[in-house]
């Protein structure tokens, strides 16, 4: 019989450094250990991630540091978590597991906060329906505070405010939740609610979103509202 040949699998040679990188994002998030409350901010391909961890990172009170997994200890290492929409369809926030993940989170004590369409729409799902059940677009930037919470401390009401981004998602709101925020027509954008010993606030805003879908800083007014 003849011999034959079968191509295996391509093989890539990285060096210690990437391997350390790589292997670095399986982990929890490493906290500077300053007593601050403990923010972990989604950076894996997500609109935004960037400004805003640096913001968080300056922020006087906050321990923030990136986060790159939704692993059970990634999250405990978490007091609270900040999930930037992904810039591609990200299948892990389609999964039920992650929505469940998160929803223990939550429910045990942890502050969580979305982003843009990870309210729940395009497929991801909203991992509180009972204070978010999910959204839909809406045409227009700017946006107003709908009522005194502390979420809304020291922004001024009946006033409206551009966001950076083209677009906001509304929220449909759940028996636990409690608009803060609404396009200047009423329509709700930004909800939070308590569910378990923790909160949650799905925020349809793109933070840090620009023109191009460039990360840009935020404004101020979404600074005091993120913060």
């Amino acid at each position: 019989p003849q011999p034959f040949l079968t191509r295996s699998r391509s093989v890539r040679v990285i060096s210690a450094d990437q391997a350390e990188a790589f292997l670095a994002k399986q982990r929890p998030p490493v906290f500077r250990g300053t007593g601050g409350v403990r923010v972990g901010v989604w950076q894996d391909d997500a609109y935004g991630a960037a400004p805003i961890l640096a913001l968080l990172e300056q922020t006087p009170g906050l321990d923030a540091a990136p986060l790159w997994n939704l692993k059970r200890e990634a999250l405990a290492a978490c007091q609270v978590v900040l999930l930037c929409q992904p810039r591609t369809g990200h299948q892990l926030f389609k999964e039920k597991d992650t929505a469940r993940e998160l929803a223990r989170f939550v429910n045990r004590g942890g502050g969580l906060l979305t982003t843009h369409a990870l309210v729940g729409v395009r497929g991801y799902l909203p991992p509180v329906p009972k204070v978010v059940e999910g959204g839909d677009r809406v045409a227009g930037a700017t946006w107003r505070v709908k009522s005194y919470h502390p979420i809304t401390a020291g922004i001024p009401r009946q006033r409206d405010f551009a966001a950076t981004f083209a677009d906001r998602i509304s929220v449909k709101v759940g028996s636990r939740g409690r608009v803060v925020a609404c396009t200047p027509e009423g329509i709700p954008i930004v909800a939070a609610g308590v569910s378990g010993k923790g909160r949650y606030v799905a925020c349809g805003l793109g933070l840090g979103i620009g023109k191009g879908d460039r990360d840009v800083a935020l404004s101020e007014a979404e600074t005091s509202l993120l913060l």
